[in-house]
């Protein structure tokens, strides 16, 4: 594939899980919703490493999940998680961050 190592070796750990997350959940939506459509890269994307995501050989649907996560990286923009403060009252527990 394309993809530059380099590039994606700059991603961080933390991002890259977080994309690996984001690409589990769009797996699901993708596979489980008759409803929803998905973005065009989503789309694209499933419909490529089909084969891949759905296998039941030990390591390559992890690898594919890989794969997308770092191609998400040119497509996708991901709000970093917010920060919480340490500070606060009683009921910050109870929002939503």
């Amino acid at each position: 594939m394309w993809l530059c190592g380099n590039f994606f070796e700059s991603l961080g750990l933390q991002e890259m899980e977080e994309r690996e997350k984001v690409v589990k959940y769009m797996w699901d939506v993708y596979t489980n919703s008759r409803r929803l459509r998905l973005p065009r890269f989503w789309q694209q994307a499933f419909e490529a490493a089909y084969e891949d995501m759905s296998s039941d050989v030990p390591g390559v649907h992890e690898a594919a999940i890989t794969e997308i996560a770092k191609m998400s990286a040119n497509s996708i923009h991901l709000d970093p998680p917010p920060i919480q403060s340490t500070v606060g009252t009683c009921c910050d527990s109870a929002l939503i961050y």
